[in-house]
């Protein structure tokens, strides 16, 4: 698991990430505008917002989390 806390001017957020196993069904979106997978690759194409910044990178850089 992954922890970031992340301050923007007008509030701070404190972001929970998981390395899970998909096992059947597809994800759903749930309160939020839009959902795809995306490969490693293409991950510079979209824009992120700045907390994510560092789980970003984590996943650039390790092909092991792309299973």
């Amino acid at each position: 698991m992954e922890s970031i806390t992340h301050e923007y001017p007008e509030k701070t957020v404190h972001l929970k990430f998981f390395l899970c196993a998909w096992l059947k069904n597809e994800p759903q979106k749930l309160a939020c505008p839009d959902f795809r997978w995306v490969s490693r690759e293409e991950m510079p194409e979209f824009d992120f917002p700045a907390a994510d910044a560092r789980l970003l990178k984590m996943l650039q850089q390790n092909a092991g989390l792309w299973r």
